[in-house]
Order: C-alpha cells, then sequence, then structure tokens
C-alpha cells in the first residue's frame, strides 16, 4: 500500500513543489531572508522528485547519493559554510538533474497508458529539462564569464539571483519565446539556446504525438469487436 501511495502521488506532489518554485519564489522577494526560501524550495523540489522515482530500481540508490551531494554541497555555499567552486556544484546538480529527466523519461517511454499520472509525469519532465539547462547555463557563465548579458542578468548578479534568472532565460528559450532582456554572447552559449529551442519543440510535437497514439491503441483495444 505504501508503494503504491508513493508510485502514484509522486509526479502529482513533485508538479506542485515545481510550480510553487517557479511561480511563487519572485513574489518572495519583500522577505528578509527571502535568497534562504527561494533555496529552501529548490531543495524541496528535488527531495520530492524522489517520491516520482519506482524505489525498485536499481538506479534509486545512485540517485539517492547525488540527491544528497546535489544539496549539501548546494547548502554549504548557500549558507557560506564552505566556498565550493560554483563549477563544481552546478557541475554535482546538473548529473542529479540529468539523473531525473532520464528516469522520468524512462516512466513515460515503458507506460502502458494515458492516465493522470502519466500526464503529470510530462509535465515533471518538461519543467525538469527547463531546470536543467538554466543550470547548463549557470555552469557556463561560471565557466565563461560574459557567456551571457542583459539587464535581468546583470539585476540577478547584484541580488544573488543567477541561478533564478538563468531558469527563468531557460524557459524563455524552451517555449521560443525570447523576450531578448537575457541573450547569449558567444558562439557556444548560441549554441546551447539554439540546442535547448530545438529540444523544446521537438519534446511538444513528439510527446503530443505519442500520447494520442497511445491513447488511440488503448481505445481499440478497450472496445468491444464487432
Amino acid at each position: 500500500m505504501q508503494h503504491v501511495i508513493w508510485n502514484r502521488l509522486g509526479f502529482h506532489n513533485l508538479l506542485f513543489w515545481l510550480f510553487a518554485y517557479l511561480v511563487v519564489n519572485p513574489f518572495l522577494a519583500p522577505l528578509p531572508y527571502y535568497q534562504y526560501a527561494v533555496q529552501l524550495l529548490l531543495s524541496l523540489v528535488f527531495f520530492f522528485a524522489l517520491f516520482a522515482i519506482h524505489k525498485e530500481k536499481k538506479s534509486f540508490p545512485v540517485i539517492v547519493v547525488l540527491l544528497v551531494l546535489t544539496l549539501v554541497s548546494h547548502w554549504l555555499e548557500v549558507l557560506e559554510i564552505v566556498q565550493f567552486s560554483q563549477p563544481v556544484s552546478h557541475g554535482i546538480m546538473i548529473i542529479y538533474l540529468f539523473s531525473l529527466v532520464y528516469s522520468f523519461g524512462a516512466v513515460i517511454v515503458t507506460a502502458k497508458l494515458v492516465t493522470l499520472r502519466l500526464l503529470s509525469a510530462t509535465m515533471c519532465l518538461y519543467l525538469f529539462i527547463g531546470l536543467l539547462w538554466g543550470v547548463i547555463y549557470a555552469f557556463l557563465e561560471s565557466l565563461v564569464p560574459g557567456s551571457f548579458s542583459g539587464g535581468t542578468l546583470a539585476q540577478a548578479h547584484a541580488s544573488d539571483q543567477v541561478l533564478e534568472s538563468f531558469t527563468y532565460f531557460s524557459f524563455i528559450t524552451l517555449t521560443t519565446l525570447g523576450y531578448g532582456d537575457i541573450t547569449p554572447q558567444t558562439m557556444g552559449a548560441g549554441a546551447l539556446c539554439q540546442a535547448e529551442a530545438i529540444m523544446g519543440q521537438f519534446y511538444t510535437a513528439v510527446l503530443v504525438a505519442y500520447l494520442v497514439g497511445m491513447y488511440s491503441s488503448s481505445s481499440k483495444r478497450k472496445k468491444p469487436s464487432d
């Protein structure tokens, strides 16, 4: 029973925390400890992602270890207890997010029926792809300062909200909105933006076709033969 609840509610719960982090955190700015509140929301997103993964999978213990490494390195830097090199902490986070994207993708590909859980999984995967690319952009900027520029990014540097700013830029790129308040300044940064935009378009087109095909197949199997 506990495993069933873990399995069914994992993606629904994760989707709630994802939206809380992406939508609510900008409105927390007036709070005296805003930065800690935002990082706490992000940590909760990382933590509850575990509840969307089958505990029986061989990769689960590895993902747990990656979560611990991600949270420890991130919070040691946030609290300024230990100053990790940004490429190191971002690199660990990238590996963890990539493992989640891979695991969520496997859930979708192996699904047999279109259910509410599957729809939640597809939304979570899409949002985690955006988070992953946001950290990749932050990783590139820490390795090659000046890879990106713009007024929004300048404000983020001043208020220590660089990761949040790149997350915003990532979703703008993933959805191909392109407001232009943050722009790539190097060929490498431009190539990454191009790759994410293409991925965003392919994800939407392929996923819709896949879900429609799966739903049609399941409907035909359920329909009584004449």
